[in-house]
């Protein structure tokens, strides 16, 4: 029997913000992926399975809008749910605040985000021949951030 995959959800947040306000900045991106995702099946389902049954959110410090923008261009067109938010004008000048990223444990490691987690991504990767540059972008910078 295969065990269906779990799933995390990775927020990379502006370091500028408050500490309230980068746990606000997460539930902006859910929203923006709920209504993102309603056609395309795959994500959608990765994404209700996420928010069904899994929701575990991990809230990572991400840089400044500049760094975001870059952490959303690497993913730009991965297979994960993924999306971004921008304050509005008025408020922070259009400020990318939050990236977030749906991921399966495949990714993650199983659940440990640990000093393993590059020799087990890319075992798991060699072998389903399955590194494409978004996840070899995963593979290389998840590790590397830091809790927000």
């Amino acid at each position: 029997m295969k065990l269906l995959p779990t799933y995390r959800a990775y927020f990379f947040t502006n370091f500028y913000l408050s500490d309230i306000q980068k746990g606000i900045q997460p539930l902006h991106v859910v929203g923006d992926m709920a209504a993102l995702y309603v056609d395309d099946s795959e994500k959608r389902d990765m994404f209700l399975e996420w928010a069904g049954k899994d929701k575990v959110a991990i809230v990572l410090n991400g840089g400044n809008c500049a760094a975001l923008d870059e952490i959303y261009t690497q993913l730009s067109g991965c297979d994960y749910p993924l999306a971004k938010f921008e304050e509005d004008y008025e408020s922070l000048n259009c400020a990318t605040t939050c990236v977030g990223v749906i991921l399966p444990d495949s990714i993650w490691d199983n659940g440990r985000h640990n000093e393993n987690f590059l020799g087990n991504v890319m075992n798991i990767f060699h072998r389903d021949n399955t590194l494409t540059p978004q996840n070899q972008w995963l593979v290389d910078n998840l590790h590397r951030y830091r809790l927000a």
